[in-house]
Parts: structure tokens; sequence; C-alpha cells
């Protein structure tokens, strides 16, 4: 087995990388890479994608000067075209969606009607092209020359074309391919798709499950449909102005039902081409905006479940928007394709772990985004009542439905980010924050008494057994503070990778520990778990961002 050579020591790194690297423990596609291994180049990437870094350089140069971790800029860059990289990224990539599918609540699990098939929103989007792509010659001359183009007249650069899908069930992010700049400067997003393998547009479903894709009005194509419905993959998108379809049936439906309430009609529709398809009329209660659809699903699919699929696909947008925005992911990192996938993989894994590390703490601690889940609350409360004004009867289960969080806010992304920090040593703190830490130890910790099993006798840390007495003292090679109210323990040492066994209490840089008073507990972070995250930002305001209840004495 490989050493794992990753920088990250603090807790939430640790916790954040961890289903990748137990995924690269069994990839068969992992090699031994001295000059960068494989763990450390994907560590990088990933970093490069949280940090809002300005280049490839800037991110080896923070993790050289924070993490005394050194990268060569040779092999960094080369490795982005290594097409057995970007085929280890693709394996770990799919392992932790299908590891996704399996831990996170499923918020479709209540349909029925769709137990047999794996929900799936995909959409085209562009950024902008590497510095090093070649200008590619206009087929007309540029009517005004844009300002600092060269030669505007005659060539210019084309942005990079992606085709990703979001699983509806999981919100695990997935990236087909990047778009064709050979033969196609702004490849269609139907060309490009008609591009993948069966297997690719299946994404690892098993023999007997159906595949849907929920796609705007660029992936119509009604012969292309029907050839890929006979692999049990089918699709669903909204019907373009200039269609001439003609009606050839009417398909009955519930109009009692809560979830059918706002369809006007579901016919069976016939088109130039000899295919037959669903076209779904549907009225917004709220706005009285009319959506049409067309899909190839079975009648079996309720109409307004037709609807309210169509209506989950924006949710892959607000996850572009969270690439552009939060990420600020708006440009190629390099010219290849190769290496433009690998950016775009690295992307998507970025946000699958986020996705993760946040419900991980959720399940933890009960801490999620209260803010965000009250205004989704009340603006829906307040959409309700205006319907209810109007003299209707208020929003529909279609509209109130799959109601949850589709980006990771810009704070958890900044924590997130601050916390990679933390594995530096006590010494890189700023003065102004080990000043205070120290003072407030010296002044509460003498005072402060509880039961503790610790069994750790090395590098200068003294050994106590159970009992009552002070916890430890403060010294050159250790810090932390007590808050009183909420009996809490947090501790910070220069020394790290002491050995968690035995029930021991490890004093790696940016473990912790919590006291709960009442209980007369001792609470500890072991390589797996954390139990207090501080936001260190402020030397003067240290808050509490998370924690858990594991008890280990």
């Amino acid at each position: 087995m490989m050493a794992n050579t990753s920088p990250c020591k603090s807790i939430v790194g640790v916790e954040f990388f961890k289903p990748i690297f137990g995924f690269l423990e069994e990839s068969r596609f992992r090699r031994n890479c001295p000059a960068l291994p494989d763990e450390l180049w994907l560590e990088a990437g990933m970093r490069r994608c949280i940090g809002l870094f300005q280049s490839g350089r800037d991110v080896l140069q923070n993790l050289a000067e924070c993490h005394d971790t050194e990268i060569l800029l040779t092999p960094f860059f080369e490795s982005l075209k290594s097409k057995r990289r970007l085929t280890l990224l693709s394996d770990i990539l799919a392992k932790v969606q299908a590891h996704m599918r399996r831990a996170l609540p499923d918020p479709f699990a209540d349909f029925k009607d769709l137990a047999d098939f794996d929900l799936y929103a995909g959409d085209g989007h562009f950024i902008a092209a590497a510095s090093h792509d070649k200008a590619a010659p206009r087929k007309s001359p540029a009517k005004s020359k844009p300002v600092g183009r060269v030669a505007a007249f005659t060539a210019t650069k084309y942005a990079t074309g992606h085709l990703d899908t979001l699983d509806l069930r999981s919100h695990s992010m997935t990236h087909l391919t990047v778009s064709d700049q050979v033969e196609r400067n702004k490849e269609h997003d139907m060309r490009a798709l008609k591009r993948q393998d069966i297997q690719a547009l299946r994404q690892g479903a098993a023999k007997g499950r159906k595949v849907l894709y929920i796609w705007d009005r660029a992936g119509i194509d009604f012969r292309q449909w029907y050839k890929w419905k006979e692999n049990s993959i089918y699709f669903l998108s909204r019907e373009k102005e200039n269609m001439k379809l003609q009606v050839l049936g009417v398909h009955p439906f519930d109009r009692a039902a809560p979830m059918n309430r706002g369809v006007i009609a579901d016919e069976l529709i016939g088109t130039r081409v000899g295919v037959t398809l669903r076209r779904v009329t549907y009225q917004d209660p709220e706005s009285g905006t009319v959506y049409i659809y067309l899909t190839n699903l079975p009648v079996s699919v309720p109409p307004g479940l037709v609807a309210l699929l169509y209506k989950s696909r924006w949710d892959v947008e607000k996850v572009f928007d969270e690439f552009k925005n939060k990420l600020g992911e708006t440009k190629s990192w390099a010219s290849t394709p190769n290496a433009k996938t690998c950016q775009a993989r690295l992307l998507c894994l970025t946000h699958n772990l986020m996705t993760l590390m946040e419900e991980q703490i959720f399940r933890q601690t009960g801490i999620r985004n209260e803010a965000e889940i009250q205004r989704k609350t009340k603006t829906l409360a307040k959409r309700d009542e205006c319907t209810k004004g109007k003299g209707r009867s208020g929003l529909t289960v279609l509209q109130q439905g799959i109601q949850r969080l589709t980006q990771r806010t810009v704070k958890f992304i900044r924590w997130l980010k601050k916390s990679f920090r933390l594995d530096a040593h006590l010494g890189a703190l700023p003065r102004a924050s080990r000043q205070n830490l120290r003072s407030l130890m010296i002044s509460i910790l003498d005072t402060v008494t509880c039961s503790v099993l610790f069994a750790s006798s090395c590098h200068g840390f003294h050994k106590l057994k159970i009992g009552y007495g002070p916890i430890f003292r403060v010294t050159d090679h250790r810090a932390g503070f007590v808050d009183s109210e909420y009996g809490i323990l947090a501790t910070w040492a220069t020394h790290a990778d002491y050995d968690v066994s035995n029930r021991d209490l490890a004093f790696n840089s940016g473990n912790l520990l919590c006291w709960r008073k009442q209980h007369q507990q001792i609470f500890t972070t072991s390589d797996h778990i954390a139990v207090i995250l501080l936001d260190l930002s402020s030397s003067k305001n240290l808050k509490f961002v998370a924690r858990t209840r594991m008890k280990i004495g």
C-alpha cells in the first residue's frame, strides 16, 4: 500500500479529502509517481478549485509557503496532459457519485413512478479560453475591434464548452465531455451528446434501470431520442416555438390528484421524422404562464410529475452559478482537451465533496444553513399568500415540493478554504491570536477540572490518568482556551501526527477537545471525525462553526 502524502493536516481538510483517498487506494489506475503522487495531484487540483487562485503557479506557491509542500512546476502542468491521470480522476469521480447515491437523502424517493429511473439534469456551459489557446481564424471580419485584442479582424479565441449533468437524487455533479474545438468553434449540445457512447450516457446505471436526461431546448433530436430509448435512455425538454406537431391522441390522467393541479393536457403527438412523443401542457397557477414539455417517458409517469422534473432542471443552472461566481472558475487552466477535461472533473469532484461535507456536518452536529432555509420558507409563505389574494387556492404541491439547497453558500466555501490553512503549526498563527489564546488560558485553565483519559507521553506531553485536576498547562508548544458557557476546551499544538490508538487523545495541530460539564464527559477528535471547528479569522472573535457528540472516554 502506498503512503498518503497529502499535505493537509487540518481536521477539516482530512475529513474533506477522506472519500477520495479511500477510493484512490482501491483504484486500479493508481501508480507510484515520486515526482507528483496521485493523492497530491488530486488535492492540489481541488485546492485550486476552492482557493480562487489566479494561476497554477499561484497554487504551487501557496502549497509551498502555507503547507510546506513543494510541487515542481513541470510535473504539475505535464500531469494535466496525462491520459492515465484523467482516467484515474474519472474513476474516482464515478465512485464518489455512487457513494453519494447511497449516503445522501433522495428527494424523489417518495415518487414510486420514478423508482426505476436515474434522474439527471444536463446542460452545456462555456468558460473563457486558456491563455495559451491558439486563436482560430474568423469566418468573417469583426464589425468592431474589441478592446485589447490583437488581430481581431483575422482571428479570435473561442470559449471552451463543457457538458455537465447533475444527479437530481444525490445532487452529485459529473462531467460528460468537453466541446469539440477542432471542427466546431462552439459545438451544439446535441452534437456533443451524440459523440458519447451508450455506457457514458448511462453513467454506470445497473442493467434494467432507466436513465432520464432533462435538457433545455438544445437537447432536442427526436430521431436520436428514439435510438437512445432502445437502451433505456429517455429525454425531457420543452417545445420550440417553430415546431409543427400533430396531435394523435389524448392520454387520460387524474385531474383531481394534487400533483396534477395545473396540468391542461397530456397528448400523444407525431413529429415530421415519424417519432411519437408525449406533450404535456402545464399552466403555472401562480403566474399564469403556460409551459409545454416534450418527452418520451411512458404514460405511467403522471403529467404533473413531468412538470416537476423539468422544474428541478434549474438546479444544474444554480450549480453552474456556484462554479463561476463562488468558486471563480471562469477560465480554462490549459490548452489541451485532456487538461480542460481534468479541470472540469476536478471541479465536479470539488462540488461533490463539499456536498458530502455539508451533509456530514449536519448529521453529526445538527448544524445547517438555517438562514437560507428560513428565507426559502418565508418566500414560499409569501408566494402562497399572494396567490390566494388573487382568488386562487394557493401554491400547488408541484410548486412547494423538492425544496432543497442547490448551492453551497459563500460563507461555507470561505470557511472551508480558511480551514485548510489551519494545518500550519501554532507558530504560524498571527501573534495577536497567540497572545489572546495564551492570556485566556492562563486566566481560566488553572480553575478548570474534569475527568479525562489521556495516555500519551511523548514529545514533552505529560501522562495524565483518570481523575480530577488541571487538564494541562500552557507552554511554548501548545495553547488553547476554555469557553465557560459551553464547557468547551480547544487545544492547538506544534507537534503533529500522534498515534490515535488505545483510546488515546492525540494533540495534532488543530485537534480539539470538548468537555461537557453536566455529564463530566471528555470528547475529542480522531483522524476520522471533527469535534469542534473554529473560525480563527479574527483573534478577538472566536466563533463555533460545528461540533459533534462522539464520546471516547
